[in-house]
């Protein structure tokens, strides 16, 4: 599992509590998703307070950044220069530590929110890509015999 301890090295600075055997079930850039034992990146949104109410128990927060008045002293907040080379870091250093089989309980990571998939004209299945290829690809062949 992920636990302050990996977080520290990426960080220039932090304040709130610092205990290594602190560990996180959820990685998140959504604020309003439940993340219980959660540490929030606001990539998607800067909403720290909801992110707290919905189970984050720590952040990685951009420098010089002000952070809100209402965050608790004890709450470890992690200051980095850019959060989304953090993110891509602390991903890499993740999946180094399941491949030497560092961890019996993995952390989860959420980068999607269901509610942007909802009603979004933007997939990734690669079926539904494929005909949408295959669709524009038979437009270009069918415009470049009329002209």
């Amino acid at each position: 599992m992920l636990s302050i301890k990996d977080i520290n090295h990426l960080s220039n600075s932090m304040r709130g509590i610092n205990q290594s055997n602190i560990t996180f079930e959820l990685v998140s850039i959504f604020s309003d998703f439940p993340q219980p034992k959660g540490l929030f990146i606001p990539i998607h949104d800067a909403n720290l307070d909801k992110a707290i109410e919905n189970g984050a128990i720590a952040a990685i927060w951009k420098e010089n950044e002000p952070l809100p008045s209402y965050t608790p002293n004890h709450f470890p907040v992690f200051f980095v220069k850019q959060p989304i080379a953090t993110l891509l870091t602390l991903c890499e250093d993740y999946k180094g530590k399941l491949n030497q089989k560092e961890c019996e309980t993995m952390t989860k990571f959420a980068f999607y929110s269901p509610s942007l998939l909802n009603g979004s004209k933007y997939t990734y299945d690669i079926a539904v890509e494929d005909e949408r290829l295959k669709e524009t690809i038979k437009k270009y062949i069918e415009k470049s015999r009329k002209g």
